[in-house]
């Protein structure tokens, strides 16, 4: 491929006030997650480990100071076009 411009995308995010928030916004309003959590409904243990699981997740990616910002690179189109 000739031509191909790249540019570095960003995105912020900073509306959550520490990782069990974000645990519960996608506890409350993300499909997949709901879906999860309504399996395992009646398994406490189970409940709890995803819970923790989630607010990790938020720590591993710096929201637990209340911000942070994501960077990627988006993929050029590799399609052919005639």
């Amino acid at each position: 491929m000739t031509g191909v411009e790249v540019k570095v995308q960003s995105l912020t995010v900073d509306q959550f006030g520490t990782p069990e928030e974000f645990r519960d916004y996608f506890k409350r309003t993300y499909g997949p997650t709901i879906a999860v959590y309504r399996f395992i409904d009646d398994d406490a243990e189970r409940v709890a480990a995803l819970g923790r699981g989630l607010a990790d997740l938020a720590r591993r990616f710096g929201l637990d100071n209340g911000s942070t910002t994501f960077e990627w690179e988006p993929a050029p189109d590799r399609r052919r076009t005639t």
